[in-house]
């Protein structure tokens, strides 16, 4: 079964048991949560957007991966300080007389459920994707790093969490709705941010150069221009992924007409595995390994 199918099951499921536990008579422990939650994202939200600018003028810039830490954690806190309000105004909401008592369990409590199902389907959708993108990202940093040389055995193959979101995404409207909000890691920009890893790989670069499906990518002025930003350099040699994929200069270029287009399109993974697994680059990895253990010997020998 594809993996989109699979996933879409698993929140199906979800939204099931929250259905099924409204039915039961726990619709308000289910709207305590949500809206919770939904605090909780509201202040992480105006941390990332207005909080955290204005830190940076006043203490320093802080890295994505930084913003994003405070902003999870303050909105883990924003969650835990509001479940007691969101208790007490969920408990109001079924009164006698209120607005939902009418829905306190049965079917009408299960209807109520459908809204935080969506809301949470929602928020594991950016989940999946943003781990997935940061898992493959780390995986090309790992198959093109200038001195790794991977026998098919221990090859490390790209996680099932990547699998999974392109799955997710490939189903229809799944991915318009995901790039409303996680707009950063649209397809395009991870697909820019690996080529950029890739570059530092000679051999593997060079063949995507010669690719009929990947050259355009590479003789695309707009993809020459990022190889020659000191910045995106800097980033690609810290392995900053996070950093690298939401560079504002890597976002710029990734609106290139003619680039957005084959980034889109183009399948950057199967071109990996092509490479590294074929049979002309498992030569040139048992000659390295070859090449390591005799200077290793020599090594050991003139040291005793």
């Amino acid at each position: 079964m594809d993996s989109g199918y699979i996933v879409l099951i698993l929140f199906t499921l979800l939204v099931g048991i929250l259905f099924h536990q409204a039915w039961q008579g726990h619709s308000e422990s289910i709207l305590t949560g949500f809206f919770a939650v939904l605090g909780g994202i509201l202040v992480a939200w105006v941390f990332y957007h207005f909080l955290a600018p204005l830190l940076d003028a006043r203490v320093g810039v802080m890295s994505l991966k930084q913003r994003i830490l405070s902003s999870g954690v303050l909105g883990l806190g924003g969650w835990a300080a509001l479940r007691g309000p969101a208790a007490t105004f969920s408990a109001w909401l079924h009164q006698p007389g209120n607005p939902l008592h009418f829905c306190s369990d049965g079917f009408p409590a299960g209807l109520v459920s459908l809204l935080p199902g969506a809301v949470l389907v929602f928020l594991l959708s950016l989940c999946l994707r943003w781990a997935g993108t940061v898992l493959e990202l780390r995986n090309y940093q790992t198959l093109c790093h200038p001195n790794a040389y991977f026998p098919a055995a221990t090859y490390p193959h790209w996680s099932g969490t990547t699998v999974w979101r392109d799955g997710w995404e490939s189903l229809p409207g799944v991915e318009g709705v995901c790039n409303l909000v996680a707009g950063t890691a649209r397809k395009r920009h991870r697909n820019l941010a690996a080529l950029v890893i890739a570059s530092s790989k000679n051999p593997f670069f060079h063949q995507l150069g010669e690719d009929p499906e990947t050259a355009p990518l590479l003789n695309n002025a707009a993809f020459q221009g990022l190889l020659e930003d000191p910045g995106i350099l800097a980033l690609r040699e810290a392995r900053d992924s996070l950093g690298l994929i939401a560079s504002p200069r890597l976002q710029a270029a990734s609106l290139d007409r003619e680039l957005k287009v084959l980034l889109t399109g183009v399948n950057l993974r199967n071109a990996a595995d092509r490479f590294f697994l074929s049979d002309n680059w498992q030569g040139t990895v048992k000659q390295e390994k070859v090449a390591n253990q005799v200077i290793r010997a020599a090594e050991k020998e003139n040291g005793r």
